[in-house]
């Protein structure tokens, strides 16, 4: 469809659509299951992932997996609380086969400065080896940009524990 193309453009443009707005609305009356978007489209996300596919290789930065249809630019400190340069600083991600840029987004994994990955106290060793997840695996040669970033990362792994120590959901 010409939507499906557009969105096939924005994307080779290396645009992304801010579509939580969109995840959470209710679906409209009369059953429709599509409607036009209108979004923040975030810039320069396509030389942003041309800068972490040349800084990795082409390969995961964990399992080495080099198939690019596999692999995300995942950032370390979020774009939400990230500033410009931030944002499309290749330091400021890695590239991550699925299920490990995933559980890196959702604060279940984080990596220590000698690049060893950490596991949220939520998220056994079990749990990581059910989603394909190595617990062994380390990310080599980090910067200390990288190292930076993780220290944020870290702590907003361990803010989102206190959260569920809490009791809260989010």
């Amino acid at each position: 469809s010409v939507g499906e193309h557009l969105l096939d453009l924005i994307r080779a443009l290396g645009l992304e659509i801010d579509a939580q707005a969109n995840e959470a609305a209710l679906p409209p009356k009369g059953g429709e299951t599509e409607r036009a978007l209108l979004g923040k489209a975030r810039i320069g996300q396509g030389k942003f992932r041309q800068d972490l596919i040349a800084r990795w290789d082409g390969r995961c930065a964990l399992t080495g997996v080099d198939r690019l249809h596999l692999l995300r630019p995942s950032h370390i400190k979020p774009w939400s609380g990230s500033n410009n340069e931030e944002r499309l600083h290749p330091c400021n991600a890695f590239l991550l086969s699925a299920a490990y840029d995933a559980a890196f987004d959702a604060k279940l994994i984080s990596f220590a400065d000698d690049g060893a990955m950490i596991l949220a106290e939520d998220f056994s060793v079990s749990d990581a080896q059910k989603a394909g997840i190595n617990p062994g695996l380390t990310v080599a040669a980090l910067t200390e940009k990288n190292r930076t970033y993780l220290a944020e990362h870290r702590l907003l792994l361990t803010a989102r524990e206190k959260r569920l120590a809490a009791g809260s959901t989010t």
